[in-house]
């Protein structure tokens, strides 16, 4: 780490750059799959700044030359020839963001470990106070570190959240009619929320939220923060980078991560992450990209040589389908849109079979299809007894995941058992219920309840 006297510049973190430039020097590309370049950039290149972005924010030309050669390495083995980028993306990191991350570590240090040396150093050097909670930091004069912190300071504020306890700490995110109450203001006599007071001032979705979080009680100790993008309530640069992102779990997110979970080769993996994208080099992409001369299938004459002709529709491929599909429903098959047809095969969802049989034996012969169509394999029946064979190969190293059934196990006498359980909809509304039975299994009673809209954890609580 340089000490930092002047102003900083590309010149300052120059190091960096050599670093990179050294590792790549050092290896021989041609004898590395794409799978493998990949697997090279994430773990090395993009690990290779991560010490310095702990303590500082790079400059915006290191990070940019930084992936630019990431880029130049993954898709033609060379940091200084530039060939055909089929598409961003990969799993690989956004510098920029991974710096923000880790900078949010920082600034989340100045609010848990205020008493710690390095926090009073700096707080009491630049008069900032971490527990009145201010929404900036004064940052006209200061370090090139403090101004850092500073950028990414309201980011920090905008992952916190808030325990509530003796709701003394918070104040009450409301309308300026009663801005500057506190949480504890909005309890009634009897300890409930006091909903005449707020809640016709807010939306109902915010006060479903609300009925969801326990009242505070002055009898509970101090109001206590946490790190809302994280289930343990832990900051985590992973989770911060995520929050930067706007990549929190949704449902397109999970069928993208399908394809990186799938259990077979990484390098099949890749080609499935690029069938899915439309990406792969068939006769349409290179077209599009003003490289081949036309679209035709070079297999059956096809007008338009597409992912979805090369991997399923062409009368070549679609012969290996229908040996692989025997006895099975094929309906929907060969009419799906292309990047639904890889996901609903890849998650084991048509009835073709074992889902994690099925969804081996398709990443398996999806590859072998496109194997075949370069180097125009004829013998239709061999492929397909093939792909079948070193599927078979595959599962028995690997094993298959194994179901167990639980059932319920009574209480010993005279004791009785209360069992509960809740649940959350897509929407955030949770509800919870439970039941009580003694040793027989005799109900003694129960309960249910809507809780409003929380996390999927708080309704199991």
């Amino acid at each position: 780490m340089p000490l930092l006297h002047s102003r900083v510049s590309k010149a300052t973190y120059h190091g960096i750059l050599e670093k990179v430039e050294r590792k790549l020097n050092g290896w021989s590309a041609k004898f590395l799959s794409l799978a493998g370049r990949i697997t090279l950039t994430q773990s090395v290149l993009q690990a290779l700044p991560i010490y310095s972005m702990q303590t500082t924010r790079l400059p915006t030309a290191i990070i940019t030359k930084i992936e630019q050669h990431c880029r130049r390495f993954i898709w033609s083995g060379n940091s200084e020839v530039k060939k055909l980028h089929l598409i961003n993306g990969l799993g690989l990191k956004n510098l920029t963001l991974m710096n923000e991350a880790l900078l949010m570590k920082l600034g989340w240090g100045l609010l848990v470990n205020s008493n710690s040396y390095w926090a009073q150093v700096l707080c009491s050097k630049y008069g900032f106070d971490p527990n009145t909670m201010s929404t900036s930091l004064p940052t006209k004069y200061g370090s090139y570190l403090w101004k850092a912190i500073g950028r990414i300071w309201p980011k920090v504020l905008q992952g916190l959240r808030w325990n509530v306890r003796d709701g003394k700490r918070i104040l009450a995110p409301i309308p300026e009619a009663i801005l500057h109450d506190w949480v504890v203001d909005a309890i009634s006599v009897d300890g409930s929320w006091n909903w005449g007071r707020f809640g016709f001032l807010l939306p109902h979705n915010v006060v479903l939220m609300i009925a969801a979080i326990k009242p505070p009680s002055p009898d509970s100790e101090a109001d206590q923060f946490y790190w809302g993008s994280s289930n343990s309530g832990m900051f985590t640069a992973r989770t911060a980078y995520n929050l930067l992102l706007g990549n929190l779990v949704q449902d397109e997110e999970v069928r993208w991560k399908s394809i990186w979970k799938w259990r077979g080769p990484h390098r099949i993996r890749t080609f499935l992450w690029l069938a899915a994208k439309d990406r792969i080099k068939c006769k349409a992409e290179l077209y599009r990209r003003h490289i081949g001369v036309d679209m035709i299938c070079m297999r059956c004459g096809y007008a338009a040589e597409d992912t979805a002709h090369a991997l399923r529709d062409c009368a070549t491929s679609r012969r290996i389908w229908n040996m692989l599909l025997t006895g099975h429903e094929t309906a929907d098959f060969f009419t799906l849109p292309t990047r639904d047809w890889i996901f609903a095969n890849i998650q084991g969802m048509g009835n073709h079979g074992s889902n994690q049989e099925w969804s081996c034996i398709f990443g398996v012969a999806i590859w072998c299809i496109w194997v075949a169509r370069n180097h125009m394999v004829r013998d239709i029946r061999v492929r397909a007894e093939e792909i079948i064979r070193t599927c078979e190969a595959f599962q028995s190293d690997r094993g298959l995941r194994v179901q167990k059934m639980f059932g319920w196990l009574p209480p010993r006498w005279p004791y009785y058992k209360l069992n509960s359980d809740g649940a959350r909809k897509g929407s955030g509304l949770a509800s919870a219920g439970g039941l009580i039975r003694d040793a027989t299994g005799r109900w003694h009673g129960g309960f249910c309840m809507n809780i409003g809209i929380c996390s999927v954890t708080i309704a199991e609580l």
